[in-house]
C-alpha cells in the first residue's frame, strides 16, 4: 500500500519460498505469517521495511538464537516506553 509498513495481512499471502533456503532452514517457520510474528516483537501488527529487511539480516547473517533477537527487542522498545513515562512524570509534576 506503499505505506512504508508491512502488515501481517499483507504479508501472509507471500509465499514461502521467496526466502533462501538457507535461511528457512536456521528458522523454523511453516509460513509468512510465522515470520512476521518473529520480527514484530511489539505486537504492533505493523512493522517499518527497516525492521522488516534489519530482521531478515539478522536471522540470516547472525548466529544468535531468534529468540536473542527478539529479547533484544522488546528491551529496546521497554527502554522507549520508560523514557516516555519518565518524561510524562516530570510533567505532571510541573503540573503539580
Amino acid at each position: 500500500d506503499h505505506s512504508g509498513h508491512i502488515s501481517r495481512e499483507e504479508i501472509e499471502h507471500v509465499p514461502l519460498d521467496i526466502l533462501p533456503g538457507k535461511l528457512l532452514e536456521s528458522i523454523s517457520i511453516s509460513s509468512m505469517a510465522d515470520l512476521f510474528e518473529l520480527l514484530d516483537v511489539d505486537g504492533t501488527g505493523s512493522l517499518t521495511q527497516g525492521e522488516f529487511v534489519e530482521g531478515l539480516l539478522n536471522l540470516a547473517l547472525l548466529d544468535v538464537p531468534v529468540w536473542t533477537l527478539q529479547s533484544l527487542r522488546l528491551l529496546g522498545s521497554l527502554r522507549d516506553a520508560q523514557t516516555e513515562m519518565q518524561e510524562d512524570i516530570k510533567s505532571l509534576k510541573r503540573r503539580v
